[in-house]
């Protein structure tokens, strides 16, 4: 009773087992990798950064307080105390920058490098999403190799029944037989080696989604898409690519950061209110006094520091627009090498479709031959190994052109 109840449940598992599309596994990977957390912790710091750089737009307050024990008391004519026993003082001072130039370009920067920090998350999900599709796309093209393989087993089998039925007739000799069952014994091994090809890359990405099982299905998918003419692609790659992105945010801040030397030219206006209470009132009898200043600074001469500064941040600026042009330039040559390697692989998939009609129609032939006695065992098994070899070629290409069309879409920003 006990076996009955646990074949059924064992069953079930398999029949029932977990299925994933790409989305849900890149959704996934993207929630456990640590790397995206590791990132998301420095936007949050960008934001702290941010908060800070707006202290320095803020006043300042400072308290504090003295309390003195006296050997003695003394007074002035026994009427103005110039000393007490216990004395105690204390006082607030308030400062406030009226005028300070270099405040505001910082706060900029401090938001640039946020917006940079984001772009960095978004560039390391797109590997993330790369690097699943790859895998992906990997076990997609073993599971058709595996299809191929057991169609050529299936030919084999049934060109082993006609072996077997020529056998009864003396009409063929057991060397026959025996050569078609150890070329399907071939066949069938390297179905298991890819199947354990297959069971390592979904380990694979079951470590990225952060689970322990890798027993589980994946439903298809295509990456090819509309290619565009070469310009409107170019430009469109240009504006998604998040390296320019970040290289546009790195210029903005270079530029804030020449303003921000600018700003050392302008004076520094402060405010700073003082209140100061004392218990001795001392000669004019008051216990508290208050006072407000104004602070000027403005720096007449620095030595050249300004000066030379301004000629770095403008040097930085002309470096980081020859390196986008530079990517840029990588980037048009890159478009245009996948684009001929999608062409190219086309014009084989289309080659190796009239080699596959071929090759059917002459496994066909040498089979009716076989059955006639004008073809040998050998030609049988050469026809089928041919065509088998050609449908793999096509998997291959296929596997080619899915790859390629997901580094396209990696290349244009739109993956």
């Amino acid at each position: 009773m006990f076996k009955f109840i646990l074949i059924p449940v064992l069953f079930s598992f398999n029949l029932f087992a977990v299925t994933y599309n790409y989305d849900q596994i890149v959704k996934k990977a993207l929630t456990h990798n640590y790397k995206l957390k590791e990132i998301q912790e420095q936007i949050y710091q960008a934001d702290l950064l941010i908060e800070k750089s707006y202290t320095f737009l803020q006043p300042t307050v400072d308290l504090s307080g003295r309390f003195t024990v006296n050997d003695e008391s003394v007074k002035v004519m026994n009427t103005i105390t110039m000393k007490e026993k216990y004395d105690y003082s204390g006082s607030a001072t308030v400062n406030y920058t009226l005028l300070n130039m270099r405040a505001f370009p910082l706060v900029k920067v401090a938001k640039k490098s946020k917006e940079i920090s984001t772009f960095s998350k978004e560039m390391i999900q797109q590997s993330i999403k790369y690097s699943i599709g790859e895998v992906y796309i990997n076990i997609l093209s073993l599971q058709d190799v595996i299809k191929v393989n057991e169609l050529s087993i299936k030919n084999l089998e049934e060109h082993l029944k006609t072996i077997e039925a020529r056998i009864e007739l003396k009409d063929a000799v057991e060397i026959e037989k025996l050569r078609t069952e150890v070329e399907i014994a071939k066949v069938k091994t390297q179905i298991q080696q890819t199947q354990g090809t297959i069971e390592q890359m979904k380990s694979l990405l079951a470590t990225m989604m952060g689970d322990a099982s890798y027993d589980f299905e994946i439903e298809n998918i295509s990456f090819e898409s509309e290619v565009d003419e070469f310009g409107k692609i170019y430009n469109t790659a240009k504006s998604n690519r998040i390296e320019n992105k970040i290289s546009f945010k790195q210029i903005e801040i270079e530029k804030l950061m020449l303003d921000n030397v600018y700003a050392k030219y302008y004076p520094t206006i402060m405010m700073q209110g003082n209140y100061t209470y004392n218990k001795t009132a001392g000669f004019s009898g008051d216990h508290d006094a208050w006072a407000i200043n104004f602070l000027l600074n403005f720096s007449l001469y620095d030595g050249g520091i300004r000066r030379q500064e301004i000629k770095e941040e403008k040097s930085k600026i002309i470096a980081l627009n020859y390196q986008m042009e530079n990517f840029n330039d990588t980037l048009k040559q890159e478009i245009k090498n996948i684009l001929i390697e999608i062409k190219n692989i086309d014009l084989t998939i289309e080659k190796i479709q009239k080699e596959k009609e071929l090759a059917q129609k002459n496994l066909e032939l040498t089979e009716e031959s076989y059955k006639l006695g004008v073809s040998k065992n050998i030609d049988i098994i050469d026809a089928t190994h041919t065509l088998n070899l050609i449908n793999l070629n096509e998997t291959v290409e296929k596997l080619k052109k899915n790859l390629s069309f997901l580094k396209f879409k990696k290349a244009i920003g739109k993956l």
